[in-house]
């Protein structure tokens, strides 16, 4: 990745969660060593939040289907 790349990585994720400029993304990318015990804890840990937000999110619509499809009819 790039500099700029990094640089973007370490404002979401946290300062130097960004990743390595200038180094493979992901040497294991759909290889044997490809597994979950190679994966990036805190970023796995802020997808989680992410995830548990949108639910709780949707949950909280007091009309889901109106939200959803605003304009259209189902």
């Amino acid at each position: 990745k790039t500099k700029e790349q990094r640089d973007r990585y370490d404002a979401i994720l946290g300062q130097g969660q960004g990743g390595t400029a200038d180094a493979s993304q992901d040497p294991c990318y759909h290889k044997a060593c490809d597994s979950i015990q190679n994966i990036n804890v805190a970023g796995y840990e802020k997808m989680v939040q992410a995830a548990a937000y949108v639910i709780e999110f949707l949950a909280r619509q007091t009309d889901l289907k109106a939200w959803l499809y605003p304009s259209t009819t189902i």
